[in-house]
């Protein structure tokens, strides 16, 4: 995010730092990102079968969301390297300190298409509400998709409309509750290779 682009006007007229990106040691920038993160976001997930559609949105006080891949998504988590980041075409940046006339998205619409050189992979909203920002840095440099999911790799900033700023997490789930599924998933499918495994020894 641009120096400029630092301070995000909200709905009620206030203003919010979303990332610091002063510090030139990468380690201690890393870690006031974080800081700043765990202090004044809550994260929620989506989660998806086989996480190649996992999502986080980073929820501020006062409503903002920041919405980026996951920690376990299949391109942050797996080995395929990021070839490009295709942005929603159509968006127009809202308008005024009430956000007017700007485009709205729903929990379907789609943000992005992120293309390894595998797989491609849609990323949807999740979430209602007026698109604030789109990341152009990811046109031009894919990989922080992957790399930076929670700096400067993040996707968008969305305003929930104010009738929906207590629902527009209604279908996500608490960080805790989602590492808790992703272990369970995965204990799942060691089983499932597990008992394939004793099959077909038993069959040969």
């Amino acid at each position: 995010m641009a120096e400029e682009d630092e301070y995000v006007l909200c709905d009620d007229g206030s203003k919010v730092k979303l990332l610091d990106n002063d510090i030139e040691d990468k380690e201690e920038d890393r870690t006031r990102v974080w800081s700043v993160l765990e202090r004044y976001y809550t994260r929620w997930y989506w989660v998806s079968e086989n996480r190649d559609e996992d999502l986080c949105v980073m929820r501020h006080s006062n409503g903002i969301c920041v919405v980026t891949l996951s920690e376990e998504h299949a391109v942050v988590a797996g080995d395929d390297d990021v070839t490009k980041v295709e942005l929603r075409e159509g968006f127009q940046e809202p308008k005024g300190k009430r956000k007017r006339q700007g485009t709205l998205v729903q929990e379907e619409s789609t943000l992005c298409t992120v293309h390894t050189k595998s797989k491609s992979y849609k990323v949807r909203a999740r979430i209602r509400g007026v698109l604030l920002e789109l990341n152009e840095s990811l046109t031009t440099n894919p990989a922080l998709i992957k790399t930076e999911n929670f700096d400067q790799g993040f996707i968008a900033i969305v305003l929930p409309k104010s009738q929906a700023q207590h629902d527009c997490v209604r279908s996500l789930i608490r960080r805790d509750d989602y590492v808790l599924d992703r272990q369970g998933r995965a204990e799942i499918d060691v089983s499932q290779h597990s008992d394939k495994d004793e099959a077909a020894a038993e069959s040969s």
